[in-house]
């Protein structure tokens, strides 16, 4: 995910998400990938889309939940976290991005 890119990636249909107290979990039913998120990392998961349409909708969306933590902050560590989502197969690129 290229930083100046406002596309997010969507869950992956073959991941199961399992909210936990301390945040959730994801498995991939194909990989066998399982993945623990934190609170803010379970709070991205569930502003892909459809909940959120672009990187900046979701970092604002989270600025309001965490206002202590300032926007580029939020931006760079949401945008580390979706890398690493796609890098595990639990996420994929948008339609359009794969088509390019």
């Amino acid at each position: 995910m290229h930083e100046l890119d406002e596309r997010l990636p969507v869950a992956s249909p073959a991941v199961i998400y399992r909210a936990v107290d301390d945040g959730a979990v994801l498995l991939s039913a194909t990989d066998e990938v399982y993945y623990g998120l934190n609170r803010v990392g379970a709070r991205i998961w569930e502003l892909l889309p459809p909940a959120t349409t672009s990187l900046t909708e979701l970092c604002a969306a989270l600025h309001r939940e965490y206002p202590q933590v300032d926007l580029p902050t939020l931006r760079n560590d949401a945008i580390d976290l979706l890398r690493d989502l796609v890098a595990n197969g639990l996420a994929v690129k948008a339609e359009a991005e794969q088509a390019a």
